[in-house]
């Protein structure tokens, strides 16, 4: 569903032998993968859950070799378990989505910054590193961030000869530019665009910035997560307000400036915003989304129990532990910290989901392990480690509204999903589940239930499920064109019974029924008429 249904079509058009004339509307590299995997496998969606599967024990395994080579057998050992325990992590290596390869990618960029780090700061180091850093990108774009964090912290090492640092600098721009130079000549050459990658940055910051905007994931599509509707979409509107057709890369840049736009109209309302999409970055809740962890660990025996041991929640307190304790007993540890929060920074500056700071994780996982480790020998300095633990679990754990009926929230865009995709039993099973967890005031679930019993011929439960909406929510006129719909359906199948008098009640509130269209209404008067005869 979502993304994944949207990379699963992608991957299918490549292992047939299409190839994309367009600038690339999102990052390529998973999609190219999957549809490797599915021109040397199969085209089951189980074929690359049980690659990423493989391909994720082999991320914990460079995330122990990373933190054994800095910091010591036993950093090595609690970093790779962290890795392997991280429940949301399993999840997410599961899905037909660029985050089951996150934990790959970024441990990769780990083990070669950790190889720098460690004593092999050749100019062929720094070039493979920033060539590592730059093919992961083409995935999960945070990953460039970790370029500048590597710049900054090569120009500040001022034990260094400054002669070194610039060729160490050189280099992992050289490994950078190796990569990234074939993408932006390939989107030039079909586009006539300098495109480094995608084109979906600048709707992506509006989403997470523009005016409404809330923090987390919001639909311009007429049909919302269907990111080939969103494409068309963005560049349509685009063109609306330039008076002309644009291109993707003309299309990004101008919702780009129009966020730059709105941010400069009401700066204070921005930096509310950022600072909550910095507590829902560091929240242990993650928002609601049919791709979401907290949708389906109730339904996993293995992630729940997963999930007791060890979650977003539990990995942010030892993480601000081993911070501290590395900062200054380790100071090669520093660019893996600052990296670390220089991705979650990333997600923040755009909008927020848990698979998107999941990209920080192998970068998390080593400095907790590696602090762990040497918190346990350490003399002095654990009481402000401790503390930077407590204070990042209450932050952790803060109850926001937000976090207020995760698992409803989760179900219902599921049903809804589901329910796009002609899935009405799943659909329906989701919009269930959520009643008992509804508070009064709520109309989403039931107006759910009206639309796949309208789709799957049970009138009568539609009609039930349709009124509740408008008991609840009275001025919300889809209910009314809905119970239109419903209640022309409820009188042929009363005409049908023989029970005329219950066919013209149902006739005769949708000819006299304000909210409902006036194709119903003249139905409905077209029906009464011919009953009469």
């Amino acid at each position: 569903m979502g993304d994944s249904l949207y990379y699963h079509e992608w991957a299918l058009r490549l292992a047939a032998g299409e190839s994309d004339k367009s600038v690339f509307f999102q990052a390529p590299l998973y999609p190219y993968f999957l549809g490797a995997l599915y021109w040397l496998f199969s085209p089951d969606p189980w074929t690359p859950r049980v690659v990423q599967a493989i391909l994720a024990g082999a991320g914990c395994m460079l995330l122990s070799l990373s933190a054994f080579r800095l910091f010591g057998r036993r950093a090595g050992w609690i970093a790779g378990l962290l890795a392997a325990l991280y429940a949301p992590g399993v999840f997410y290596d599961l899905l037909v989505h660029k985050s089951g390869i996150a934990l790959l990618l970024g441990s990769l960029i780990v083990f070669f910054v950790t190889r720098f780090l460690a004593g092999n700061r050749t100019m062929l180091a720094t070039a493979v590193m920033g060539g590592v850093t730059a093919l992961a990108a083409m995935a999960i774009e945070h990953y460039l961030i970790v370029v500048p964090v590597m710049v900054v912290w090569m120009l500040v090492s001022r034990t260094i000869a400054w002669q070194q640092r610039m060729r160490w600098v050189c280099g992992l721009l050289l490994g950078v530019s190796l990569v990234q130079v074939p993408f932006i000549a390939r989107n030039y050459m079909v586009a006539g665009e300098p495109v480094v990658a995608s084109s979906s940055a600048g709707l992506n910051f509006w989403i997470g910035n523009g005016r409404g905007a809330s923090g987390h994931y919001r639909s311009i599509s007429s049909n919302p997560g269907n990111i080939q509707f969103e494409q068309q979409d963005s560049m349509r509107i685009a063109s609306m307000a330039l008076g002309r057709q644009v291109s993707g890369g003309e299309a990004s840049r101008w919702w780009l400036d129009r966020a730059w736009r709105e941010i400069a109209a009401q700066p204070s309302a921005w930096f509310r915003l950022m600072v909550k999409k910095a507590g829902l970055a560091l929240l242990d809740f993650e928002l609601p989304d049919e791709d979401a962890f907290g949708a389906y660990v109730a339904e996993s025996r293995i992630l729940n129990t997963l999930g007791g041991i060890l979650r977003f929640g539990m990995l942010l307190p030892f993480f601000a532990i081993g911070a501290v304790v590395l900062w200054n007993t380790k100071k090669e540890s520093r660019p893996i910290i600052a990296a670390s929060m220089a991705i979650l920074c990333g997600v923040i500056l755009f909008f927020v989901f848990g698979r998107y700071r999941y990209a920080a994780a192998p970068f998390m996982f080593v400095v907790a392990g590696s602090g762990a480790a040497a918190f346990a020998s350490m003399s002095r300095g654990k009481l402000a480690a401790a503390i930077a633990g407590i204070a990042a679990c209450v932050i952790a754990f803060l109850p926001l509204k937000n976090s207020h009926n995760a698992h409803l929230n989760n179900y219902l865009l599921v049903g809804e999903r589901a329910y796009a995709l002609n899935r009405f039993d799943l659909a329906k099973g989701m919009a269930l589940r959520t009643l008992p967890l509804a508070p009064p005031n709520w109309a989403a679930p039931y107006d759910l239930l009206a639309q796949i019993y309208l789709q799957t011929g049970e009138w009568e439960m539609a009609e039930i499920n349709i009124r509740r909406v408008i008991a609840v929510q009275p001025d919300f006129p889809k209910a009314y064109n809905l119970l239109g719909q419903i209640l022309l359906n409820v009188g042929d199948a009363r005409a049908r019974m023989g029970d005329v008098d219950g066919a013209i009640k149902s006739y005769s509130e949708v000819a006299s029924m304000g909210g409902a269209v006036d194709a119903d209404r003249q139905s409905a008067r077209s029906r009464l008429e011919r009953l009469a005869r």
